[in-house]
């Protein structure tokens, strides 16, 4: 009886570890691709879609930017409402193409998971 005891009790401590373990694998590797976009150059960004008239079509939110953005050469794979990306972007000088969104032209995109 002790013996099943103790077997129980080695399985339960097997996987209760073995769940942490791949849980925080997965985050550091989260972590890690995300350092390494940042280094690239890479900010977090978020497409989004409006019918609004007066509003572009599609815009940009960027993480730490308080203003959304125009991109003029957004690619119609991205051109998604809510799609999560990395971007890299130069702001452009030319007039506002829309009233809530300033124009930047993309270096370069990736989807975000």
């Amino acid at each position: 009886m002790t013996l099943n005891i103790k077997y129980l009790t080695l399985f339960f401590f097997v996987v209760l570890f073995s769940c942490n373990s791949s849980k925080k694998s997965s985050e550091m590797e989260i972590s890690k691709n995300e350092s390494e976009m940042i280094e690239k150059g890479f900010q977090k960004a978020v497409v989004i879609f409006s019918e609004n008239e007066n509003a572009c079509p599609y815009t940009l939110s960027v993480e730490g930017v308080d203003y959304l953005l125009d991109p003029v050469n957004l690619d119609k794979n991205f051109k998604v409402n809510q799609e999560k990306i990395w971007v890299s972007y130069r702001s452009l000088r030319m007039a506002n193409r829309c009233n809530k969104a300033t124009p930047v032209e993309i270096i370069e995109i990736e989807k975000r998971k």
